[in-house]
């Protein structure tokens, strides 16, 4: 059942106010529900407590006119039917009323009672649309303010007519700068042309269209935007363009940042020097550089047409797909090793091949970049180096035994027969004998080393044994220099996997070396401590400590001090290289700690070894 249609009459005139309800209650038979007010300030109170679809309003009204009354009652009650009523007929008094607001403008005719029926039904019906219209709006407007992206509406004349707050921001400005404004009026014909055709061609053609735009906003900053354009027809059946942003500044950026890294990678890897490729998850090559097809004589087309096993030597690719098993799994994704190719033309190159994983977002491998140096030379120099070290090496040691021997012959069973003079002179040529057999030993170490072919005989030891050791085995070098060899209380029981000889040979470079740059009457302190899981042994001299720039490259070949005391003493300067490499290669570490004018201690750690665990002792290779 539908509610009876609510009225108020506002009339200070009681037979009109009688006269309105007998027209009322004779036209809907009863169903109009009527209230009634005699002046404004009774009217107002009833409408802040009931509900009105139409007000009957008389013009003339005590204390202040119905258009004043008018003005009030639309500002709280927008869409609410009012017909204004007077006796008066003045079109002036209709035109104010109109632009009041009013719903209508009726005259107290005696037609009244066949005109105000069906004038306020059309009031009524209208107010209903209006309400409808606004709620429409207000819903579409806070979905447009809710919507993330820029949105604008314009008219046929590509004037703005509104906008969500994103389209503002974007813009920089204020909806008062850009409303009953056209691009135009605001931007350089540049940027206003091309927008100004797009807008034409969805006017034109009524269909959506989608461009990609540059927008450059009030403050002068570009931006990048994908717009989608369409038509639709607002209430008043206007034909208008709506327009959707997406604002892609930041992923053009990005693009632009990703084709010029890509640019400049493609450069690079063609100008490269060294021969590069970026190789696929199964090997196949996808780009080459010219300097890969020179060095592997093949032809880019026909490496991109195979894969890298196919021309990689057969001893080589075992290896190889291990070592890419492992890279592809490997958080960091990179490893460098030496390898052998196949030629074209048939002989065997040997490179020195970097490769490092290059992966998707998620994590997956992409491609490989891969380097490769030509070590072929290189390696053919260093088998000629080792060979001419080699046999220099022992072409210097078989005469210098026999001197060795001789002069040993001529200090004992002579020793009588010779003059003070010849017996210095005989012991000066078996210390310098000595130190050329030591010279030689260290350059053919060193060569081992590089060539990976010094072999480790790993075995279980008792660290405070080889400490021990050590101790009494260079007790007498140390005492030539006027110094003694103190070692305190060695913990029992830590055990280390080491190569005893080269151990010792460490340790005897170190107390060497503390005894040579000690004072006299000086002392060398060895000591052992467990720091966490590994055993430490230390060496510490009372000489005049390691200056600090010479501190970096203490560890170098030919490492020696620049200052006097160092160079008077003896040495080469490769026998700190050497300690540091067999430490290294036998999973240990070695470093030390100084003090201008107090001393120096050396250290090697290594990690403490499990008797019960360990297997019987074998013999490995660590180069």
């Amino acid at each position: 059942m539908t509610d009876p249609c609510a009225i108020l009459i506002i009339d200070d005139n009681a037979d009109d106010r009688e006269y309105y309800r007998r027209i009322l209650n004779a036209t809907k038979d009863g169903s109009y529900r009527v209230a009634e007010a005699e002046d404004g300030e009774s009217a107002l109170a009833l409408l802040r407590t009931e509900r009105f679809d139409c007000i009957l309003l008389d013009y003339s009204l005590p204390g202040r006119n119905g258009l004043d009354l008018l003005r009030l009652i639309r500002a709280d009650h927008p869409h609410l039917a009012i017909i204004m009523l007077t006796g008066q007929g003045d079109i002036d008094i209709a035109v104010r009323a109109i632009k009041e607001k009013a719903s209508d403008y009726l005259v107290k005719s005696p037609d009244l009672r066949e005109r105000l029926d069906p004038a306020i039904m059309l009031a009524v019906d209208n107010a209903a649309t209006a309400r409808k219209a606004d709620l429409s709006r207000r819903y579409l407007r806070q979905m447009l303010e809710h919507i993330p992206d820029p949105i604008f509406m314009k008219d046929e004349q590509h004037r703005w007519i509104d906008g969500n707050s994103a389209f503002w921001a974007l813009m920089k400005g204020l909806p008062a700068t850009f409303i009953g404004k056209t691009d135009h009026d605001l931007f350089p014909a540049a940027q206003a042309d091309p927008v100004r055709a797009s807008e034409q061609n969805v006017f034109a053609s009524g269909q959506v269209h989608v461009c990609e735009e540059e927008c450059i906003d009030l403050e002068g900053k570009k931006h990048h935007l994908i717009t989608k354009k369409g038509l639709f027809h607002d209430h008043e059946d206007r034909t208008l363009l709506v327009g959707v942003m997406h604002d892609i500044t930041v992923l053009k950026t990005q693009q632009d940042a990703l084709a010029t890294s890509e640019r400049t990678f493609r450069l690079a890897i063609e100008n490269a020097f060294n021969g590069m490729a970026l190789v696929s998850p199964e090997g196949r090559w996808l780009k080459v550089n010219k300097a890969l097809c020179q060095l592997l004589g093949y032809r880019e087309i026909d490496l991109l047409a195979n894969d890298i096993a196919s021309i990689t030597h057969p001893d080589d690719r075992l290896r190889e797909e291990e070592l890419l098993a492992d890279i592809w799994n490997d958080e960091q994704g990179m490893c460098q090793f030496e390898k052998r190719f196949i030629h074209f033309r048939g002989p065997v190159i040997t490179v020195m091949q970097s490769m490092s994983v290059i992966r998707h977002s998620d994590g997956s491998p992409n491609h490989l970049v891969v380097q490769m140096l030509d070590v072929t030379e290189a390696r053919k120099i260093d088998r000629m180096k080792s060979e001419f070290i080699s046999t220099v090496s022992h072409e210097l040691r078989t005469p210098l035994t026999s001197i060795r021997g001789s002069l040993g012959l001529m200090a004992q069973p002579f020793a009588a027969e010779l003059t003070p003079a010849g017996r210095e002179l005989i012991e000066i040529a078996g210390e310098n004998c000595e130190r050329l057999i030591a010279i030689i030993n260290d350059i053919l170490d060193i060569d081992k080393i590089a060539s990976g072919k010094m072999w480790f005989d790993m075995e279980l030891h008792d660290a405070a044994n080889l400490v021990e050791r050590a101790v009494r085995t260079n007790a007498a070098y140390a005492r030539k220099f006027g110094i003694a060899i103190r070692c305190g209380d060695l913990p029992q029981g830590c055990w280390l996997s080491v190569d005893e000889t080269r151990f010792g040979q460490v340790m005897a470079n170190l107390i060497s070396n503390a005894a040579k740059f000690s004072g006299t009457a000086s002392s060398i302190d060895i000591a052992m401590e467990r720091i966490g899981g590994h055993v430490r042994i230390s060496v510490t001299d009372h000489g005049e400590g390691i200056a600090e720039e010479f501190r970096d490259r203490i560890f170098g070949k030919f490492a020696q001090a620049d200052s006097s005391t160092a160079r008077r003493k003896e040495g080469t300067g490769l026998g700190l290289h050497i300690s540091r490499q067999l430490i290294e290669k036998m999973g240990g570490q070695i470093g030390f700690e100084s003090e201008v004018g107090i001393g120096t201690t050396f250290w090697i750690d290594f990690p403490q070894a499990e008797p019960a665990v360990l297997p019987e002792p074998l013999s490995t290779s660590r180069a």
